[in-house]
C-alpha cells in the first residue's frame, strides 16, 4: 500500500521473513522475489498499521515496497544505516540487535521452547515398583516375614491346625496370614489375645502401607501420562543432536545454556523441523508460539510435543533501520492503536487459538518416591503392639503355670 508521491517522496522496503504463522508464503515454484503470496499474522498486522498511519496522516509521501526476504537478509538490511527498511517476521527485541537498529513498541510475548519427537509407547514393567524406594520395599518384605513368625509363635498353641507346630509349615501359614491382612484375603481368624494384640498394630501398618502405595502409584501413573520426559530442566537436551535456526535468540540460548553433542543450525524453522522429522535431530529449539502453531498445522509435527515451559521471556516487535527513524513514532502510535482496538487479540485467537493463549504452559508434575521414613509412624505402632503382645503372651504363660 502506498500514498501519493510528492517532492520529498521516499520508498521504504518492508522485509517479510518467513516465520510461521507470522509470515507465511504461498508462492508457486518457490519464488522468493515477489510478495504477492505473503500472508500471516505480521502481514495482517502490517496492513492494519499502514491504514492507521494513513488515517493519522503520518506517512505522507512514503511508499512501502513489500519484499520477501530471508531471515538473515532481513536482519542485515535493518541493521544498515544507509537503507530504509522495516523488518517483520516474529522478531525478538534483544539488546544486541537494538545496538544497530530500532524496535517499535512490542505487540506479542513469547519465549524459547523445546520440541521433542513423538514418544514411543514402550511398556514400563518397573512402573508398579516406582512408588517406593528399594529400602522401603525391603522393609515391607522383612516386616511381613517377621510378622509371620510372630503370628505363628503367638497363635499355634490356640490353633494348632491353622498354625502347625512345625516351624516351616507354621511360619509359612503365619506369613500367609500376615499377607492376607495386607491384601484383605484373610481366611483364618485369631483366637489368642497376644496374637490379636499384635494384629492391631500390624493391621494399622497394613492400612497405611496400602493407602500410601495406592496414592503414590496413582500420582506416578498420572505423571507418566502427562509426559515422563518433560520438565523444567534442560537435561533432555544434554548430549543429543539439537536443531535450531541461525541468527535467532533460540540459537543464542542453545549455545549459552545447552550442552548438546551436536548443534544443527538451519536457515529456516521449516528446515529444522524436517531435520527433527528425519531423525537427524532429537530436539528442536525455537520460539514457543511458532512451535505450537507447527504442531497444530504441520503434519510433520503433529505427533511431536513441547517441553512444557518457556525457557526465556521475549517480546516481538517490528525492526526499523536507522534510515527510517522518522517513522518510528508513527509505527508506535499505530501499534498502540492496534492493541487498543483489539486487533492483536483477534490475530492471537485466529493464528494460535483462544484455548492455547488462555491455558498457559503446564509444568511437569513430579512425584517423589516414598522412602523408609514415610511409614515410620506405623513402625512405632506395630513395635508397640508387638511388645504388648509378647508381654501378654508371657503373662498368660505365667498365669497358666501358676494356676
Amino acid at each position: 500500500m502506498c500514498v501519493a508521491p510528492a517532492r520529498d517522496h521516499k520508498t521504504v522496503a518492508v522485509c517479510f521473513a518467513p516465520t510461521p504463522p507470522f509470515v507465511l508464503v504461498d508462492v508457486p515454484g518457490g519464488e522468493t522475489s515477489v510478495a504477492e503470496g505473503i500472508y500471516g499474522y505480521d502481514v495482517e498486522l502490517w496492513e492494519y498499521l499502514v491504514d492507521a498511519m494513513v488515517s493519522h496522516q503520518a506517512v505522507q509521501n512514503v511508499t512501502f515496497d513489500r519484499q520477501l526476504c530471508s531471515w538473515r537478509e532481513m536482519l542485515n538490511r535493518t541493521a544498515s544505516d544507509s537503507e530504509a527498511v522495516i523488518g517483520l517476521g516474529g522478531i525478538t527485541i534483544t539488546g544486541q540487535r537494538a545496538e544497530s537498529r530500532d524496535f517499535t513498541h512490542p505487540y506479542f510475548h513469547s519465549g524459547v521452547e523445546i520440541m521433542l519427537p513423538a514418544r514411543e509407547t514402550v511398556p514400563d514393567f518397573g512402573l508398579v515398583f516406582q512408588p517406593f524406594t528399594p529400602s522401603l520395599w525391603i522393609s515391607v518384605v522383612v516386616i511381613i516375614g517377621i510378622s509371620g513368625v510372630c503370628f505363628w509363635a503367638l497363635e499355634h498353641t490356640y490353633q494348632p491346625e491353622a498354625f502347625p507346630l512345625s516351624l516351616i509349615r507354621g511360619v509359612n501359614e503365619g506369613t500367609w496370614f500376615a499377607w492376607s491382612i495386607v491384601s484383605e484375603t484373610k481366611e483364618h481368624d485369631l483366637i489368642g489375645m497376644p496374637a490379636r494384640l499384635y494384629s492391631i498394630g500390624f493391621t494399622w501398618f497394613a492400612v497405611a502401607l496400602v493407602a500410601a502405595y495406592t496414592a503414590s502409584l496413582t500420582a506416578t501413573i498420572a505423571a507418566e501420562q502427562l509426559d515422563s520426559q518433560t520438565g523444567t530442566t534442560l537435561s533432555v537436551l544434554h548430549n543429543i543432536a539439537v536443531a535450531t535456526v541461525i541468527d535467532t535468540t533460540a540459537e543464542t540460548f542453545v549455545l549459552e545454556r545447552v550442552r548438546a553433542s551436536r548443534l544443527l543450525i538451519y536457515a529456516t524453522v521449516d528446515e529444522a523441523l524436517q531435520a527433527l522429522t528425519d531423525g537427524l535431530a532429537k530436539a528442536l529449539v525455537y520460539d514457543a508460539a511458532v512451535l505450537e502453531y507447527l504442531i497444530n498445522n504441520d503434519a510433520r509435527a503433529r505427533y511431536a510435543r513441547l517441553l512444557g515451559n518457556l525457557q526465556t521471556s521475549e517480546r516481538f516487535a517490528l525492526a526499523v533501520s536507522r534510515g527510517v527513524r522518522g517513522l518510528a513514532a508513527a509505527l508506535n502510535l499505530a501499534i498502540l492503536d492496534a492493541l487498543d482496538a483489539g486487533v492483536v487479540v483477534q490475530l492471537n485467537n485466529k493464528y494460535f487459538g483462544k484455548a492455547y493463549l488462555d491455558s498457559g504452559l503446564v509444568e511437569r508434575l513430579t512425584v517423589e518416591r516414598l522412602d523408609f521414613n514415610a511409614l515410620a509412624g506405623s513402625y512405632v505402632i506395630m513395635a508397640g503392639a508387638m511388645a504388648v503382645a509378647i508381654l501378654s503372651y508371657l503373662g498368660l504363660r505365667v498365669l497358666k503355670f501358676c494356676c
